[in-house]
Formats: C-alpha cells, sequence, structure tokens
C-alpha cells in the first residue's frame, strides 16, 4: 500500500486535503473499512475524486481487491465491498448531498475551523489511533484543541447516576479542574453534564472544558443540554469528527469514544452500567496506552456494575481519592498542572498516592470514614443526601456525625453540613 503523508504538504497541497478530507468525513463513517482501506491506498485526495465520480484506473481496481482479499483471505469474494466499485456505488448515495466547500465555509462563520493531520495544530495524540484515526476534527469555540493534550482528563459515566455517582463526580472533576486539567467528555445528560458543569466552576486551565459531540458541531445534543453546550461552544471548545449538520446517530456515539479516549491524559469513570458507553471509552484508552481508573461503589448497585467490571478484568486502577487521581496522574500541585499546560509533561506514575489517600480517613472508625467521605470539603449538603451518598440510615449515621461534628471534621450550617479540616 501506498504512505500518503501530510506533514510535507505545501500550502496548496493541505488545502486540496482538506477539501477531500471534509469531503470524506460527510460520506463515509468511522467504521468504514473500504473507506480506510482507500484512504490508505490513493491518499484522501484521489479518493475524492474516486468518490466524486473520476474513473479508476485498471491498477486501482486491482490493488484495491488485492488489498481486499489479504485482509479477508478465503472470505474476501464474500466481502460485499471486495470490489471497488461496490464501494463507490455506495458512497455515491451521501455524494450527491455533499459540498466540502460549503462545509468548510459553514464552520468558518461560525468561529470554527476543520484540523487535518499535517495541520501545524493538529492535536498529535488522535495519531495514537493508528488506522482509526479521525479523517479531520471539525471545532467551534474560543480556541481549536491544542497540539499537545496530555493535561486534559476525561470524565465519563453512566445518564442516569445516583447520588453517589454524582457527588464522587463533582468531587473528583472539581480536584482535577482546581488543579489545572481540562476535563473532556461527551455531553451527554448525567455524569458527562455535571463533569463539564464542575470543571466551569472551578477550572484553572486555560480550556476548563471540551466536548466531543457524536453529531455535527451545530448538532447540539441532548436538546435539555442545550445551553451548557452552547457556552462550551462559546468560551472552550467543542469537536467531531462528524461534518457539520450531521445527526448524532447512535453509532456514532460509539465511534466518538475512541476520539474521547485519544485526547486524554487518562479517563476516570466515576459510574456506569455493565455495558455502557463510558465503559467502551475505558476500553478504547487502554486499547492506545491510556492509564484508566475507576470508581468503586456499592456491589448491590447496578449503576457500578461497569467500574466494578473494568476493576475486574482489566488492567484498571482502583481510584479510592480525588487526591489519589490527581496524584496518579502528575496533578500533584497547580505547578505541576500549569506546567502539563505549557507542555511539559508531569511524571506519571511518579508517586506513591496512597499516603495522601489514607491521610483523609486515619483514625477513624468504619463509619466515621463512609460520612466523612460522603461530606464535601466545599459545599453543604442536607442530610437526606449525605446519608444517600454513605449509603447509612439516619438512626446508624446521627450518632456518628455528632460525634464528627464535636471533632471539628464536620461542620453544620442550620440543617446543612460539609466536610472540616482533617489532618494537620
Amino acid at each position: 500500500m501506498n504512505s500518503h503523508n501530510t506533514a510535507s504538504m505545501n500550502d496548496e497541497g493541505l488545502a486540496a486535503e482538506r477539501l477531500a478530507r471534509a469531503g470524506l468525513s460527510r460520506v463515509t463513517e468511522a467504521d468504514d473499512y473500504p473507506a480506510r482501506l482507500g484512504l490508505e491506498m490513493f491518499g484522501a485526495v484521489r479518493l475524492w475524486e474516486l468518490i466524486m465520480g473520476s474513473t479508476p484506473l485498471p491498477e486501482e481496481h486491482t490493488s484495491y481487491r488485492e488489498a481486499v482479499e489479504q485482509a479477508y483471505g478465503s472470505n474476501a469474494r464474500a466481502h460485499r465491498h471486495s470490489k471497488l466499485e461496490h464501494a463507490l456505488q455506495r458512497w455515491a448515495s451521501r455524494r450527491d448531498q455533499s459540498s466540502p466547500e460549503r462545509d468548510l465555509a459553514f464552520i468558518t462563520s461560525q468561529g470554527g475551523g476543520f484540523l487535518i493531520p499535517g495541520d501545524p495544530g493538529w492535536p498529535e495524540a488522535l495519531n495514537d489511533l493508528g488506522e482509526s484515526t479521525p479523517y479531520g476534527l471539525w471545532w467551534r469555540g474560543s480556541q481549536p484543541v491544542p497540539t499537545n493534550t496530555k493535561s486534559w482528563v476525561a470524565v465519563v459515566g453512566t445518564r442516569d447516576p445516583t447520588p453517589y455517582g454524582e457527588h464522587v463526580t463533582r468531587e473528583y472533576t472539581a480536584e482535577l479542574a482546581e488543579r489545572g486539567a481540562t476535563i473532556i467528555s461527551g455531553g451527554a445528560l448525567g455524569v458527562d453534564a455535571l463533569a463539564h458543569r464542575t470543571a466551569l466552576e472551578h477550572s484553572l486551565a486555560p480550556l476548563a472544558t471540551a466536548v466531543v459531540l457524536a453529531g455535527g458541531v451545530d448538532r447540539l445534543y441532548p436538546a435539555a443540554n442545550r445551553a451548557l453546550l452552547e457556552r462550551i461552544g462559546t468560551e472552550h471548545v467543542i469537536v467531531s469528527e462528524a461534518a457539520p449538520g450531521a445527526s448524532p446517530m447512535r453509532w456514532r456515539f460509539l465511534a466518538r469514544n475512541r476520539i474521547i479516549a485519544a485526547l486524554s491524559r487518562g479517563i476516570l469513570v466515576t459510574e456506569g452500567r455493565h455495558r455502557s458507553g463510558a465503559i467502551s471509552t475505558a476500553v478504547h484508552g487502554l486499547e492506545i496506552g491510556r492509564w484508566v481508573g475507576a470508581i468503586p461503589g456499592p456491589v448491590t448497585s447496578a449503576a457500578s456494575a461497569g467500574p466494578h467490571r473494568l476493576i475486574r478484568d482489566y488492567p484498571v486502577e482502583l481510584v479510592a481519592s480525588a487526591t489519589q487521581l490527581c496524584e496518579t496522574l502528575g496533578f500533584s500541585t497547580n505547578t505541576q498542572a500549569m506546567q502539563a499546560q505549557a507542555g511539559q509533561t508531569p511524571a506519571l506514575f511518579g508517586s506513591d498516592p496512597a499516603p495522601a489517600a489514607a491521610r483523609l480517613t486515619d483514625g477513624l472508625t468504619a463509619l466515621e470514614q463512609r460520612i466523612v467521605e460522603a461530606l464535601s470539603p466545599r459545599t453543604y449538603r442536607n442530610l437526606d443526601e449525605v446519608f444517600a451518598i454513605a449509603g447509612l440510615s439516619v438512626p446508624e449515621a446521627m450518632p456518628v456525625l455528632s460525634q464528627l461534628h464535636r471533632r471539628g471534621l464536620a461542620v453544620q450550617r442550620g440543617q446543612m453540613w460539609k466536610r472540616g479540616k482533617i489532618g494537620p
């Protein structure tokens, strides 16, 4: 196969490449094997010419068929796109509605752009996806995705979190954001939206948060999160591999998870069912060498089945505290976080998180530990929420909370409570 490297192209060649890749993002899908094969063999510009009606050369027919046979062996003839003309016929159904020139003009009018491999601003982390690297990345916002995303952390989880899931998502995301991490997620209901909102409230990073959409960057989905997505798309950044106007179809949600994984330094799964998009993101991350952590929950909770599965079946770290998470990812101090923003990579796994994680609960009984961890260090919560997070009844928890209050480990304001100062 030929190798088509855009890194050495001149401006004219890069413009032609951008136009072709914009067209491919409209006509093909992320998991379209014939398109990936055609891109590798012919390059984006020639593949787009073929899609737009250029007659394939005899050697192009032959080389394509041989490549399919090499990939599928004896089953090649059974493959529905073993012939180049079959693939071209399928793409023709979308070709007539495509106009990459229109799409590029539209994204420019929205204050965004379309990054492709070979651009000076192309996010290098996406190259880790290999053959699954997006044709390009559509973006809108205050600035494009930076070339270095080593300070980006993905926080993902269920669309229907429990109070416990909401609690740990807020706490862990806030700690990351306050240490300079950019929080990336998928903009969905539940954990995704909560992670984005928490980042907006607490972030010290130039880009507080980033959304990877399954549809076009102008298709703000779900509608319930429209105001949130509008804000992120104005003040921070929204990205997608799908062309503007593309609908957020189910298969695109699954495909976009690999982009969330690739753009992140590490991936945190806070809650998720046994099979969920969050688990998909985590597995994509593991496949390309990303650190993945999961927060355990009650064994009786279906919402924690996903993290438990990851911890049991994959090389995934059990995350027991926000401090552990930050230190494991190298965000030990705000100075380190700012170094990461500047492109200086903190040492991954460079310190032992256990002592810092232990300080929170040193000398406490098991019940005291559960209540302390259910209390927020920043915001006051009512008792119903605290006890729900701790998983304790009022008769069990109230005497323990009173003891913690007397020791200054719980602070009361009216009917609301938060965590007191722990340790020196």
